[in-house]
């Protein structure tokens, strides 16, 4: 799960969260373990990043799927 401000000089992500098990909510500034970033959004554009991976070994093979989502929203 990420965020990235909707700006001409965003360069990298806002707030990051990274976890095993997946999770259904997330906090920016919580505090979980694998969240890394910014602890609160300023007023502005956003957008939403959420993306689920699952991968699966046989033998040497490793066969996987990854879903993601993006959603542009606004902080006032």
């Amino acid at each position: 799960m990420s965020v990235v401000e909707r700006s001409s000089d965003a360069k990298d992500n806002t707030w990051a969260l990274n976890v095993t098990p997946p999770v259904n909510s997330a906090t920016v500034g919580a505090g979980l373990d694998g969240e890394e970033g910014a602890k609160q959004l300023h007023s502005g554009d956003y957008v939403v990043q959420v993306s689920y991976r699952e991968r699966i070994k046989f033998g040497d093979l490793v066969v996987g799927r990854e879903s993601s989502t993006v959603v542009p929203f606004s902080v006032k």
